[in-house]
């Protein structure tokens, strides 16, 4: 018989236990140690039949409260398939020992189970199937490993290879080879997705990098979940054609990004605008809505579609963007456009002020920006700042400083001149949002101004914008961490 399952408990049950470890060797199972339960290690000696140092341990102790390493342990994967998926269950051999017949047995159990269906309408799932995964860990490698994070990775990395080595017609065109290097749950993912969409074989989209899978903007879906989206919600098959067409010629640039599309897709409803919008050039597509502009893409165009129609929308992009060689200009006014959507609350003043205008790039630019300015106007006259509730939550005291807001573009002039900066000047980026000002006190004294943007520190500066101590610092990057996590 080979080794298996020797193991060491570290006990931290204070009360006394009748409970002993029995040690048997895997000679035959002849030769026997006896140890109490509160010695945390296995025998430091060797069989004298047959030299051997490591043990069976015929105890397992569930339901004590210790915690248990093991030093010596297998598991065998064991794979399976049917109609409807693929599946991984990791097992184990325990001995059983019986004291009053002094037998020893060797019981087979079960550990996790995991499983992936061929349709890819799921994720994989995962079940524990005993309790060592949580209570259990393995000295490997000269440290203690624990059971829940070996096994699953264990079972992922089987089920993977298995689903390679058996392959439905579904994925049997991907080259395995080209996604060495990823995680075992980024490689289950690609699959899950594949399997979904079989039809994307038709268009080798196999070819792009599969960083896209981590990507993300937060607080909105992922690329994955965008394009999952742009492939899942609408069945016809003209509009497939287009989209997947467009796809792969992006892919095959290697500029894939799906926030154009995305955009088009939850606010187009047209089929046959969303065909042309689908079919814009990849080197325009990836321009339009882009990462740093998707949080308010989608309200510009619903602010769109308020004003205009789809056709009318559909008819904009596709005379302005529709040339490689003269949308430039377009996009630049677009992209000016909607960085002003960005500013607070700036949807509700443009629904009470805006003017029709025609629908080009360059006087909807300038119709945004005129109703700006009257936005701009009333705010420089409103003496008390109104916060976001993200920005006043962050108002706490971190170590020995204490993080507080201006109330109102008095007490920032108040600030400005304690600290002799120009910061007064940037009450009207307060009211917009576009900038926030921290003021850090030690003891009640205001020490520095911070100016957080997007929620990252974009400066922090001392009295006359000298430089900040270095363990000060380290205490507002802290912060600042926590504020943007």
């Amino acid at each position: 018989m080979s080794l298996e399952n020797s193991w060491i408990l570290t006990h931290v049950n204070s009360e006394s236990t009748k409970y002993f470890h029995h040690y048997f060797c895997t000679c035959k199972h002849i030769w026997r140690l006896k140890t109490a339960i509160h010695e945390p290690f296995a025998p430091d000696v060797v069989c004298p039949n047959c030299g051997n140092d490591y043990f069976l341990d015929a105890d397992e102790f569930l339901n004590m409260k210790a915690t248990k390493i093991w030093k010596f342990f297998n598991w065998a994967s064991v794979v399976d398939q049917n109609e409807y998926s693929w599946s991984v269950t990791l097992k184990y051999k325990t001995p059983s020992y019986d004291e009053k017949t002094d037998e020893l047995h060797i019981i087979e159990n079960e550990l996790l189970y995991i499983n992936l269906k061929k349709d890819g309408s799921e994720r994989y799932e995962m079940k524990s199937l005993s309790p060592l995964v949580s209570k259990y860990s393995l000295f490997l490698d000269e440290s203690v490993q624990q059971f829940s994070k070996l096994l699953p990775v264990s079972a992922k990395r089987t089920l993977s290879e298995f689903i390679f080595s058996h392959r439905s017609q579904e994925i049997a065109w991907i080259d395995e080879e080209k996604i060495q290097g990823y995680s075992f749950d980024q490689k289950l993912a690609f699959i899950q997705f594949f399997l979904k969409h079989s039809h994307l074989q038709e268009h080798e989209f196999f070819v792009w990098n599969l960083t896209f899978l981590d990507q993300h903007t937060i607080g909105y879906p992922t690329q994955l979940q965008m394009l999952d989206f742009i492939a899942d919600h609408r069945s016809e098959k003209i509009l497939k054609k287009a989209l997947y067409s467009s796809y792969e010629k992006q892919i095959k640039l290697g500029i894939y990004s799906p926030y154009s599309d995305y955009t088009f897709a939850r606010t187009i409803d047209n089929v046959d605008f969303l065909v042309q919008l689908y079919h814009l050039s990849p080197d325009v597509k990836r321009n339009l809505f882009t990462e740093e502009t998707f949080n308010v893409a989608l309200n510009f165009m619903q602010f769109l579609k308020r004003h205009y129609t789809q056709k009318q929308i559909t008819n904009c992009f596709m005379k302005e963007f529709g040339n490689l060689r003269k949308y430039k200009a377009a996009l630049q006014h677009l992209t000016d456009t909607l960085r002003m959507f960005q500013t607070r609350g700036i949807l509700e003043i443009l629904d009470q002020h805006f003017i029709k205008v025609k629908l080009t790039t360059r006087a909807l630019h300038n119709e945004v920006a005129r109703i700006s300015h009257i936005a701009s106007y009333a705010l420089q006259s409103k003496e008390m700042f109104d916060y976001d509730e993200r920005y006043t939550q962050a108002c706490k005291k971190v170590d020995d400083l204490e993080f507080k807001l201006p109330v109102s573009v008095m007490e920032l002039g108040f600030w400005a001149r304690m600290l002799r900066n120009c910061m007064f000047g940037y009450s009207r980026r307060i009211h917009l949002q576009t900038s926030i000002i921290y003021g850090v006190f030690r003891d009640d004294e205001l020490l520095y101004g911070v100016e957080i943007q997007n929620l990252q520190i974009t400066q922090a500066k001392a009295m006359m914008n000298a430089k900040v101590l270095e363990d000060d610092m380290k205490i507002i990057q802290k912060w600042c961490s926590a504020f943007s996590a």
